[in-house]
């Protein structure tokens, strides 16, 4: 790099290079630029890049040695599970480098899945928009496993739960040493709109998890294929790493930054990207989620957007503006949501940083 570029015009550069084929010499610049920088605010973006990088490509020792974590404020559950990975390495047996298997969603909108612990069957959701695994309390209490949770204990007194599954099963895929978050019981009991009974969810399998295989999600029949991993050059990347996982799709011949959600019913779109597209929007009412249940508040929305999906146009209608969307690193310009994704077969690569529809 030019000697006379600003530390700012360098992280830039650096990140641009990332989404090169050869991610190395972005990643190196950016562990350079980290060690040597004097301008805290340079530094601190350049550790949270860095930090979500290595923690998706699964380079844990790399964070350890660059001391990243006592640097900045992370989610501490993510921290964590820095900790654990490097005590606990995971391990997977493949029978089959690929196995389609069975998955069924209704109107909780997100894919059900059976896991086999102990080669008892439970029910999971799969869900690519969660950030991190996590396994109920109810599981816990019923397999009396209270004495193997491992607390950790925060700043300030805050403890978080994890529990160490040594081994479970995907169909045909067995998986070793996988540290879950636990949640409380009442996350675990879903209503379900023509059952008289709550619907019992054990777990979540996340991105955490999803990571280290190429998925596909396919809605229409209902299943899900886990496949091994390989690298291909030749797929554009379109994934970002953040704390979520983000993509990229069109609008106008132009990317934009999103969120993939297909738990969230509808597309939405933030108060940037209408400001930036010079969008009219019409105010109208919508229903909302707040801690006192669902209320309906005014929001502005436009009758009609088109996005496009590696090649694929989306006419989505009354898209609802839900203000400044931002993560640790983007100003994200919207949330996909099942209202597109649900309609498709979904696929995730996250080795070779691509997603794509069908």
């Amino acid at each position: 790099m030019n000697k006379e570029m600003t530390d700012h015009q360098k992280l830039y550069d650096s990140i641009a290079m990332l989404q090169e084929k050869d991610e190395a010499p972005g990643l190196k610049a950016l562990i350079k630029l980290y060690k040597e920088t004097k301008d805290y605010e340079v530094k601190n973006n350049t550790s949270i890049i860095l930090f979500y990088y290595l923690f998706w490509t699964d380079q844990y020792e790399e964070i350890e040695s660059l001391d990243i974590l006592d640097f900045f404020k992370l989610n501490p559950t993510f921290i964590d599970l820095v900790h654990l990975g490097l005590k606990n390495q995971k391990k997977f047996n493949f029978i089959n480098d690929s196995q389609v298997l069975p998955m069924t969603y209704n109107d909780i909108s997100t894919p059900l899945i059976d896991v086999l612990i102990d080669h008892k069957k439970y029910t999971f959701w799969l869900d690519p928009s969660v950030a991190l695994s996590s396994i109920s309390m109810d599981f816990i209490e019923e397999n009396d496993l209270n004495d193997c949770i491992e607390v950790v204990t925060h700043e300030d007194n805050y403890e978080q739960a994890y529990l160490l599954v040594n081994s479970f099963e995907l169909g045909n895929l067995e998986i070793n040493n996988q540290s879950f978050l636990v949640l409380p019981s009442e996350y675990s009991q879903v209503e379900i709109s023509d059952q008289e009974e709550p619907l019992m969810i054990q777990g979540v399998i996340g991105m955490d998890l999803i990571k280290y295989f190429d998925l596909t999600l396919n809605f229409e029949k209902e299943t899900y294929t886990f496949k091994k991993p390989q690298k291909d050059d030749s797929k554009k990347k379109n994934i970002l790493f953040d704390n979520f996982i983000l993509g990229k799709v069109d609008y106008k011949e132009k990317e934009v930054i999103v969120g993939l959600d297909p738990l969230v019913d509808q597309t939405f779109m933030s108060e940037t990207f209408y400001q930036e597209n010079e969008m009219e929007y019409k105010t109208g009412n919508i229903q909302s989620e707040g801690p006192g249940g669902y209320e309906v508040i005014q929001a502005d929305y436009v009758d009609a957007l088109t996005i496009g999906i590696n090649g694929l146009a989306f006419e989505l209608d009354n898209v609802w503006n839900v203000g400044q969307l931002m993560t640790d690193i983007y100003q994200v310009d919207g949330i996909i949501g099942g209202d597109v994704l649900r309609r498709t077969t979904l696929h995730f690569d996250l080795l070779n940083r691509h997603f794509c529809v069908e």
